[in-house]
């Protein structure tokens, strides 16, 4: 999965920290958005886990990663 995109005029107002903070807020709020609606349309639990999977490393505790 590729990270999300921002185009920002860094030398402008835009490179003020608090809207760069607030646009990588947003576009990784979108991210989120759509990996939720993603699992809420899983057929299964297991489909469900590998959607997840596709945005977060899920590491079940004492075990390997998900493959």
């Amino acid at each position: 999965m590729e990270r999300p995109k921002i185009e920002l005029d860094l030398k402008g107002p835009e490179g003020n920290i608090f809207v760069v903070l607030g646009k990588a807020s947003q576009a990784l709020h979108d991210l989120i958005w759509e990996m939720e609606s993603r699992v809420k349309e899983a057929y299964s639990y297991e489909h469900a886990l590998s959607i997840i999977n596709e945005y977060v490393e899920i590491k079940p505790k004492g075990g390997l990663p998900m493959k």
